[in-house]
């Protein structure tokens, strides 16, 4: 977590160090990247540096925070503009805008890759872990809808059904696939067989 000097810049201040922390780590290995490349890509002095951040990791991670929080505010708002379809549909279209969200331009694809191959492990899960809370609460937003409009039960904890897709989203690469199947095609039965566990008995 930044320290509070960091969050007394002004805003733009603050997107200037974030997005020249994105040019140095999707420029280099990880490992290789130093808190000197770091500040000559956001333009700020060394010492500023330590004033901010506690060092690379804290920044690191307050990078990818950032990057997360305005993917879940897209994906709240492409929602909110519907129109929905089913329940599959709707996860499937927000997956589809998250997938383009990731691949917008060179930095973030490189960004993503770098992510998850060259990341240290701890590091990485401490992401991941800042991840789930969003990641849940924009699942548990579309489930809500769908259980307003009387499509879904009242009964069933959304709550769990939220983490259940994050689950899904976040080990998807994991998954063994079978009889020529792609993780596209296992989320959509993921998503589709959860639908059914919430849908109201006919």
């Amino acid at each position: 977590m930044p320290k509070q000097t960091y969050f007394n810049l002004p805003q733009k201040k603050r997107e200037t160090i974030v997005d020249g922390a994105k040019q140095a780590f999707a420029r280099q290995h990880y490992d290789r990247v130093t808190i000197d490349s770091i500040v000559a890509c956001a333009g700020i002095p060394k010492g500023s540096f330590y004033q901010y951040f506690t060092g690379k990791d804290d920044l690191y991670s307050h990078m990818f925070a950032n990057i997360g929080t305005e993917k879940y505010q897209l994906l709240i708002q492409e929602f909110d503009s519907g129109p929905h379809g089913t329940f599959s549909e709707a996860i499937l279209v927000l997956m589809r805008r998250a997938s383009e969200f990731d691949g917008q331009d060179s930095v973030m694809v490189m960004l993503k890759q770098r992510f998850l191959q060259e990341c240290p492990q701890q590091v990485k899960q401490q992401i991941m872990q800042r991840m789930v809370p969003e990641s849940m609460e924009l699942f548990a937003h579309v489930i809500r809808w769908f259980v307003e409009i009387g499509e879904f039960r009242q009964d069933f904890p959304i709550g769990q059904a939220a983490y259940m897709l994050t689950a899904s989203v976040l080990m998807l690469d994991t998954y063994p696939l079978e009889n020529g199947e792609d993780h596209r095609q296992a989320f959509r039965n993921m998503v589709d067989m959860l639908a059914a566990g919430l849908r109201l008995r006919s």
